[in-house]
């Protein structure tokens, strides 16, 4: 039944050995028991009760158990870390942060030069009815001290001019609507 050698230290826990326990000499000759020497002796162990009471996989005799190497020691974060002291460490903090607002300032710039190139710009025109303008304000100016009926009658034709081109830009404005497109 699975008893090992016992020179396996593995298997049997040896104390010093006496040939005759385990042998036939240890057995009962013609009724008397075989003398053993006093205060020695030897035990053996079955694989698995060996296993068992040890805590430990224990092969059977003649194979050999490695136990896993076992992971080389970590090493500590605080004594690897050079120790600093409190003012040390707040400049690092007190860095870090000015570091973390200058990147985040240049990212904002970037942000809103895109904005404004993103942003819309009507094409550049000359203004409509410049000249009629200009005509109807030089004759209010002219006759800026005269009667209001003064001023009827003699900006009448200017205002005209100008009322004629205003009513032709708007209805220009207009026709580019696509239809249903405003509420």
């Amino acid at each position: 039944k699975g008893s090992a050698a016992p020179d396996s230290p593995a298997i049997a826990q040896q104390l010093p050995h006496s040939p005759r326990m385990g042998s036939s000499g240890s057995k009962k000759d013609s009724g008397e028991a075989a003398a053993s020497p006093v205060g020695t002796f030897t035990v053996r162990m079955s694989p698995a009760f060996a296993s068992a009471a040890s805590g430990h996989p224990i092969a059977a005799a003649g194979t050999v158990v490695q136990d896993p190497a076992p992971a080389p020691p970590q090493p500590d974060v605080q004594q690897t870390l050079p120790q600093m002291t409190e003012a040390e460490q707040r400049q690092a903090q007190l860095s870090a942060v000015q570091a973390e607002g200058v990147r985040r300032e240049h990212a904002l710039a970037a942000a809103i030069d895109a904005l404004h190139k993103r942003e819309y710009m009507a094409p550049a025109q000359p203004m409509a009815c410049k000249e009629e303008r200009e005509a109807a304000l030089e004759c209010y100016k002219r006759f800026q001290s005269a009667s209001s009926g003064d001023v009827v009658f003699a900006c009448e034709n200017a205002v005209r001019e100008l009322d004629k081109c205003a009513n032709l830009v708007r209805l220009a404005a207009v026709a580019k609507i696509v239809p249903g497109s405003l509420p």
